[in-house]
């Protein structure tokens, strides 16, 4: 074991990331770490396997495991924290498997030191022209961790959502079989580039219980299925099996981008003009993470526009192969004696 290597680098990245590569002796293996937190708690869950590659697993969201992109799938831009942050920052990610993907992240000052001014760009879903984005404008944001997370989870109280401008683009919901009332899982979102002057949307019973028909800025879309997967799909045009009224696919599905949340549920009947959304329908774009031993680390800084990328990820390439892991399977990460910020002396 003596002849094993292992290498730290900086990250070129950010000062507050590094990079990890780990040679086994007598050719066992390889790995390659990208984006490694450097505080060492932080690190060694992750390399011992103990992180989470979903934003939103409930033990990343109460800070009882770091968030780690180990499949190096999720664009995203790291924000640091104040001076005095201890290694802490902010991450503003991705969602896994959405067909939309960051782009660009900037932080600007706020009126005072509390707050902060956010712009996001989310690149254009795959139907709409590539130089289209979907914009979202967040003024007067807290920097401090916790509030500026409830702030994006739609948990503010205090924060006036109705000051998100969404350039270029506007959001409509269509009411999904769910007992909610957020906008993010109870509706199926649309958005709608502003090119589409007037948006109308009704739907109504097909000819069987499971499907729904569906008249769109005077577009008639005729049994589309009620499950809200399928649904998705026939609105943005990528249903194969589907006849589609002449035109459709190269012209009104390049306006729209229909999203749905995951679950088990269907779109139900909708006379009424669709509820416009706003910022909690962008917010679910994007994740935005903290990562930090404690919320009560400084607040985010400000930070120049930022393209986003793929900034984290773990591979192992032993006999021939190259795959991502989701843990060390060389080596295990021991702290022997945790550091401190205590200073003693006489």
């Amino acid at each position: 074991m003596n002849s094993a290597q292992i290498s730290v680098a900086a990250s070129s990245v950010s000062p507050l990331l590094c990079d990890i590569s780990v040679k086994a002796a007598q050719g066992v293996g390889s790995e390659t770490w990208r984006g490694l937190p450097r505080d060492v708690g932080l690190l060694s869950q992750i390399w011992n396997g103990a992180g989470a590659n979903n934003p939103d697993d409930p033990d990343v969201l109460n800070q009882s495991k770091p968030y780690y992109d180990y499949a190096a799938s999720a664009p995203a831009v790291l924000v640091p924290t104040l001076t005095g942050g201890n290694g802490s920052f902010f991450l503003v990610t991705s969602v896994p498997q959405l067909p939309v993907t960051l782009s660009s992240v900037q932080v600007a000052a706020g009126s005072t030191g509390e707050f902060v001014v956010i712009d996001v760009k989310i690149a254009a879903p795959p139907r709409w022209p590539a130089t289209a984005s979907l914009n979202q404008h967040w003024p007067a944001v807290p920097a401090a961790p916790r509030a500026l997370l409830d702030v994006f989870a739609g948990k503010a109280t205090h924060y006036d959502y109705s000051t998100v401008t969404t350039a270029g683009s506007r959001a409509y919901g269509l009411s999904m079989s769910l007992g909610r009332s957020d906008e993010q899982v109870s509706h199926v979102l649309v958005f709608v580039r502003d090119e589409q002057k007037d948006f109308t949307v009704t739907v109504a019973p097909g000819s069987r219980p499971t499907l729904c028909n569906v008249a769109m800025c005077g577009v008639s879309l005729v049994d589309v299925p009620r499950e809200q997967a399928g649904f998705v799909r026939v609105l943005n045009g990528d249903a194969s099996d589907y006849s589609y009224p002449t035109g459709y696919q190269s012209g009104l599905a390049t306006l729209i981008f229909a999203l749905g949340n995951g679950l088990s549920a269907d779109v139900v009947d909708t006379s009424a003009p669709a509820p416009q959304g706003g910022a909690f329908a962008y917010a679910g774009l994007l994740r935005v993470l903290f990562q930090g031993q404690s919320y009560d680390a400084p607040g985010m800084a400000t930070q120049a526009l930022t393209p986003a990328a793929v900034i984290q990820g773990a591979r192992l390439a032993f006999n021939g192969r190259d795959d991502a892991i989701r843990g060390s399977m060389l080596f295990g990460a021991l702290i022997d004696s945790p550091p401190t910020d205590v200073v003693s002396g006489g």
